[in-house]
């Protein structure tokens, strides 16, 4: 069965959600003692409950291009998981840098690319994303499958609170953030698991329903630190473009011709070395660091 959640109305001692069935177009009533709502991003769940917020939904536009390809001659001298890409060229008027994740070795792939907010969302038709793939990669004449695309928005939003009442939310319903720092899948879990062991001891009666407000202290401050923390992230990527030259010009040759330069043996060539090694050092925390999102204490 695939519903969609409608509404929620508090029915005595518990709750009356209305859903609809999307299979049939049919409404159905479902009573519950508690409501969790684990809806995404953009959570209805959370909005009917009354939960606040802080931050801005929709501060950058992304998208996802999965494809196939072998790029095996291109990553085999530096195999890795994710790669930031400079291509300058790649986007017009812009640095033209992507992420490209392997999915798996060393033919499915995933390129994370963005779009200007204030602009509608790009029509990522199949010919649109190869053109964006062969030229992140740098080679016209790659061959490319594309399997799926999709758009999204980076948000930088919380909840202050995760709860009111009888219903509680939880994962990207709470925390709306980019996948820097690779937050989501971690904190998601550690949402369901506090909230799950404290829902089991309530009506198991082993503790009373006070213990369901500590979900709220304790899960409210993490959200607010991950989504403060995935989207600083993605401003430690200005330093090292200005490092790199980068945004200096718009023009794709001059842009090349800048990040080129560190390789001179010229004392102007040593201090971008050296300004280069000292931005790229400042995303230590992102790349080497589980502060975050691990071992959280309340």
């Amino acid at each position: 069965m695939f519903t969609a959640y409608q509404r929620t109305v508090r029915d005595g001692e518990g709750l009356q959600t209305t859903c609809l069935d999307r299979l049939t177009g049919k409404e159905l009533t479902i009573r519950s003692k508690f409501l969790i709502g684990a809806d995404g991003g953009n959570s209805k769940v959370a909005e009917h409950a009354g939960l606040t917020f802080e931050g801005k939904m929709g501060v950058a536009g992304s998208m996802n291009i999965l494809f196939e390809a072998d790029l095996s001659r291109y990553v085999v001298h530096r195999p890795s998981v994710l790669y930031w890409v400079l291509q300058p060229g790649a986007d017009v008027g812009g640095i033209g840098m992507g992420l490209v994740r392997m999915i798996r070795p060393w033919n499915e792939w995933l390129i994370v690319w963005g779009y200007h907010i204030n602009q509608p969302a790009p029509k990522v038709d199949e010919a649109f994303a190869k053109k964006v793939a062969r030229d992140l990669v740098g080679d016209p004449d790659l061959e490319i499958e594309i399997q799926s695309v999709s758009t999204w928005t980076v948000n930088n939003m919380y909840a202050t609170e995760t709860s009111r009442g009888r219903v509680f939310c939880m994962g990207d319903a709470i925390h709306r953030h980019p996948p820097s720092n690779g937050l989501g899948s971690n904190t998601s879990i550690q949402d369901g698991f506090n909230l799950a062991w404290k829902l089991a001891h309530v009506i198991k009666g082993k503790a009373g329903p006070k213990l369901l407000d500590s979900y709220s202290q304790e899960r409210a401050p993490v959200a607010r630190q991950i989504v403060t923390r995935a989207n600083k992230s993605i401003e430690e990527f200005g330093p090292i473009f200005k490092a790199l030259g980068l945004l200096d010009s718009i023009d794709p040759v001059k842009m090349q011709s800048n990040m080129d330069a560190r390789c001179d043996d010229t004392p102007a060539g040593e201090a971008q070395r050296a300004k280069i090694r000292e931005t790229i050092a400042s995303k230590v925390y992102e790349f080497d660091a589980h502060g975050v999102e691990m071992n959280q204490r309340y």
